[in-house]
């Protein structure tokens, strides 16, 4: 079963959130899942997959020189069910490069264990 079936339910459900299904609404809008850990990554949509390499190897380990799970702190920390996403300026591509503003929203994975969508909204 390929990763975009396998987290299809997760996304459907997600664009269904009024707050936030918008933001990943169409494949031209880039999104992440991540695990409750921000240590993987654990889909990309068909839009943030540059950002996928740039990110993390092959099996989904994300970069921990990124520092990903201290910048998702307060998001990280926000319980599946939550209604608004809250915003976040990540720096997805290093120090160097500008921090990105980002929607962020807990979601249940299809396993049933927590995960995070980050919706990126700068272009």
């Amino acid at each position: 079963m390929g990763r975009d079936v396998l987290f299809e339910t997760t996304i459907e459900a997600l664009r269904a959130v009024p707050a936030f299904g918008h933001r990943i609404a169409g494949d031209d809008r880039p999104f992440l899942l991540l695990d409750r850990t921000a240590t993987r990554l654990l889909h990309a949509s068909p839009a943030a997959a540059p950002l996928r390499e740039t990110l993390a190897d092959a099996g989904g380990q994300i970069d921990p020189s990124l520092g990903l799970p201290a910048q998702l702190r307060g998001s990280l920390s926000l319980l599946v069910g939550t209604a608004q996403p809250r915003l976040e300026r990540l720096r997805l591509a290093g120090r160097l490069a500008p921090p990105l503003l980002c929607a962020c929203l807990p979601a249940a994975l299809p396993d049933g264990a927590p995960g995070l969508a980050v919706a990126i909204l700068d272009p």
